[in-house]
């Protein structure tokens, strides 16, 4: 059975501050199978974000789907936080 498509409520908060701060974002929460939420990319570097509401836990497929990934992968729920991880992420590597 499968269940309806939900995004969390702070993922629009989210994709608004990483397009702000010039960041390509690519909503892929349709996905599922423990996909992360987004994806978002800047000066060639591309990270995985999976998107949680408050202090919501990520379900067992999208621990799983994160220690398969061999890319950089943030999960959370502050856009603030989120995009200072992925600024972090992107020292060295040149514009």
């Amino acid at each position: 059975m499968r269940y309806a498509h939900k995004t969390d409520t702070t993922q629009s908060a989210i994709v608004q501050a990483f397009r702000q701060a010039g960041w390509s974002v690519q909503d892929t929460s349709a996905v599922g199978g423990g996909a992360p939420d987004l994806f978002v990319a800047k000066r060639g570097v591309t990270i995985a974000i999976e998107a949680k509401t408050g202090k919501k836990k990520r379900m067992n497929n999208q621990v799983e789907w994160a220690e398969s990934w061999r890319g950089l992968y943030v999960w959370g729920s502050d856009p603030l936080v989120l995009l200072e991880l992925a600024e972090a992420m992107l020292w060295g590597h040149e514009e």
